[in-house]
This record gives C-alpha cells, sequence and structure tokens, in this order.
C-alpha cells in the first residue's frame, strides 16, 4: 500500500479546523484511492465541527451551504478558479424510510461514529497526520486482499440504501475485487431493495461499472442480477476490457439489449448504437461485400468503397470505434479520413445550390447518388465533373 500524502490545499483546510480545536480528516474513498496509489477525484473531509462552525471557521472563504441540512459545507480555494472541497460533521443517521435516504442524522464528536455509518470498509477508513489512519473495520486488510465487505451486518447496510448492492458490483469492476461472500450472499437476498432506489441513481452507478478495468468478469459474473434490478437486457458475451473508457462505446459493447428503462443521457446511448451498428457492418463487410450489402445505388466493389459508405452512414468518429468495437485496428479508416476522401455530402464539390434546376426532395435525392457514385469510384469528386453527370442524369422529370 502507497504512504499517504495529503495535497497541500487539503492540509490547509485540516490545518485551520485543528487550529480551531476541531478534529478533521480526510476521509471514504480518497484514503481508499491513495493507499492504492491512485489519485482521488475528491477529497471529502469529516470534522468534528457542526455547519455554523465551520462556516465560522471559512467565514472568508466562499460557501456552499446547500447540504447543510446532513452536516455537509463546500468550501471553495481562495484563488480563483478555486476546486471545492466538502466538509461534513461527523454524523450517526436515523432509521432510512425509503431505503436510499436517511430520515435525519445526528451529528456527534466521534470520528468512528462516523466511519461506522459507512458502506464497504475499504471506504470507512479516515487519516489525519496526528492520528495517522484510523481503520475499524479491516479495511486496509480488504484493499490487500481485494475484498468488498459491508461494514456491519449486510442486510442492515443494504436495507439501508438499496443502491449499495450495485455500488458494490462498480467497485468489483473498477478495482478487480472480489465481493466477500456474505456481502455476496446478501445482494441476491436483498436485491429487491435495489428496485426501489431512483432509476436516475442506478443507471449512474451501472454506466461507472461499464467503465472499470474489470467490467469484463463483473458483467459476467452478475449480468443477470443487474438486469433484474435495473429492468434491462443486454449480451452477455459481451467483451468490454479492452475498449476505450468511453460510455458510448462501452455501452455499444453490451448490445443488443434493451435499454429503456435506463435514466442516463439518451446521447449517450444513441451514439452508441451507430458504433454497434457500425461495428456489425464492418464485420460484414470483412465476411463478403455481397452478403448483407445494403448500398444498390452505389455498385461496391472493394473494401475501402464499403468502409467509406458505413463512414457515410455514421460518421468517422462512430466507424472508427465501432471498428475498435470488433478488435480491429482502425488505422485504415484514419487513412480514408486524413487523405481528404469523401465520404460525406459536406465532402462533396457542389452542394444543392448548384442544382439550381431541381426542387425540393429532388436535389437532395441528387446530391445522395452523386456521393455514392464518389464513393464507389465511377466518378471523381471534381465540380465540373459532378456537374455535368448531373445535368445528363438528373433531368427535373427524372424525379416525376
Amino acid at each position: 500500500m502507497k504512504e499517504i500524502v495529503i495535497p497541500p490545499k487539503v492540509n490547509i483546510i485540516l490545518e485551520m479546523l485543528e487550529t480551531e480545536g476541531y478534529e478533521a480528516y480526510i476521509v471514504g474513498g480518497c484514503v481508499r484511492d491513495v493507499l492504492l496509489g491512485l489519485v482521488p477525484k475528491d477529497w471529502d473531509i469529516a470534522a468534528s465541527a457542526i455547519p455554523e462552525e465551520i462556516k465560522r471557521v471559512f467565514c472568508e472563504y466562499k460557501i456552499v451551504d446547500k447540504g447543510e441540512r446532513f452536516g455537509t459545507i463546500g468550501v471553495y480555494e481562495k484563488q480563483a478558479p478555486g476546486g471545492l472541497y466538502e466538509i461534513t460533521t461527523f454524523r450517526r443517521e436515523t432509521s432510512y424510510n425509503d431505503g436510499r435516504h436517511p430520515a435525519g442524522v445526528i451529528f456527534t464528536e466521534e470520528v468512528e461514529e462516523d466511519l461506522a455509518r459507512r458502506d464497504f470498509t475499504i471506504n470507512g477508513m479516515a487519516f489525519n497526520k496526528k492520528r495517522g489512519l484510523i481503520d475499524l473495520f479491516g479495511g486496509l486488510d480488504d484493499l490487500k486482499s481485494g475484498k468488498i465487505r459491508v461494514i456491519g451486518s449486510p442486510k442492515k447496510r443494504f436495507a439501508e440504501d438499496g443502491l449499495r448492492i450495485v455500488r458494490a458490483m462498480r467497485f468489483a469492476s473498477k478495482f478487480g475485487f472480489s465481493i466477500e461472500k456474505n456481502t455476496e450472499s446478501a445482494i441476491y437476498t436483498f436485491k429487491n431493495i435495489a428496485k426501489r432506489t431512483a432509476p436516475e441513481r442506478l443507471s449512474l452507478e451501472f454506466e461507472e461499472l461499464l467503465l472499470g478495468d474489470f467490467a469484463d468478469e463483473t458483467i459476467h459474473r452478475y449480468g443477470d442480477i443487474l438486469k433484474d434490478i435495473l429492468n434491462i437486457d443486454f449480451r452477455d458475451d459481451c467483451r468490454l476490457n479492452h475498449l476505450p473508457k468511453e460510455a458510448s462505446i462501452r455501452f455499444a459493447g453490451i448490445m443488443p439489449g434493451n435499454f429503456e428503462n435506463l435514466k442516463i443521457n439518451k446521447k449517450i446511448l444513441n451514439r452508441a448504437d451507430k458504433i454497434y451498428l457500425a461495428g456489425k457492418e464492418l464485420r460484414a463487410g470483412n465476411n463478403g461485400l455481397s452478403k448483407e450489402m445494403s448500398y444498390t445505388e452505389s455498385n461496391i466493389t472493394d473494401m475501402e468503397s464499403y468502409i467509406k459508405m458505413v463512414m457515410k452512414k455514421y460518421g468517422y468518429e462512430e466507424t472508427r470505434a465501432g471498428a475498435i468495437l470488433n478488435g480491429e485496428n482502425p488505422d485504415f479508416i484514419d487513412g480514408i479520413r486524413d487523405s481528404g476522401q469523401c465520404y460525406s455530402l459536406n465532402q462533396l464539390e457542389i452542394t444543392g445550390k448548384n442544382l439550381d434546376w431541381l426542387e425540393g426532395k429532388a436535389v437532395g435525392i441528387a446530391l445522395e447518388e452523386l456521393l455514392n457514385l464518389v464513393i464507389s469510384g465511377r466518378i471523381e469528386n471534381k465540380k465540373k465533373v459532378l456537374l455535368e453527370y448531373a445535368k445528363r442524369h438528373f433531368a427535373k422529370r427524372h424525379f416525376e
């Protein structure tokens, strides 16, 4: 495990609280990540100071207090643009009424009580320079052995917050850890609690799960229960670990499926669908140009023209991602783009304005056919050549 080094900006916040007589620690995921040699996304701080006291200590700082009800105060660095650090009062939580949110919180002066309310042992550690690492539940040992284990009773923890069930799988995907047997057993027993969680929260956890370095192993082991909890469907024999950590291409990796009940940005799924279809058509081309050819207007006879047709249909970025999805080198697609070869309407040397003898839909139909002819190599992408062909073949009556 790595030595814990607190960044100077975070250390200033801790020292300001300690100077005023309060205890303050970095806690949770940032402690876990530093021990694993990772760079934390956020530095969460827990302190014995209550919200009013935190605001007093940082009265000269910009404050965000929308989480004050639950003991959280955001503090911006003085330097602009400064980062935001959240300071949360040590607390324990009252009963959970909805399987997700505590009915209320009770502030405490003991960091030990605060750590006891957290989800997993690897997230239940705290650190400051004075006391060092506080690890009450074996989090460090679980990090070393690669285990995801709830703090205390799995039944109690999952009953409190059903989202923790999918979070456990997300951490398995991120770190390649195994879920401890009692925790795993409780996942299956209490999966219906997770179904009561807001779809938006479940969907975000699932998206993060797909982006993990060990997404394949997690999907293969827990795919059925994920489908049940999220009320979705996806391909079981997926291969994701080799793919870039970009949501659309990872979703494409588990297609085909039914994701209607996911509550994530629709642009992600729409792009994923294009990547999946582009990859499918690239595979069809590799298996024989004539077998699944859908470009009847173009007389495609070679693979390069076929790929340009796929690029025309789905776009360069999506076609490139489709090749990666198939485990192929996308350099050939990059070469087509970089060489300036024509595969889209905006690359044609003429536009609809040049076809002023045509009207309405006829203009679009003519441009589409010209593009197909250029892609197939039957005519050159030169303005004079395109206009001459258009005047010969696209008289107004041709479209009537």
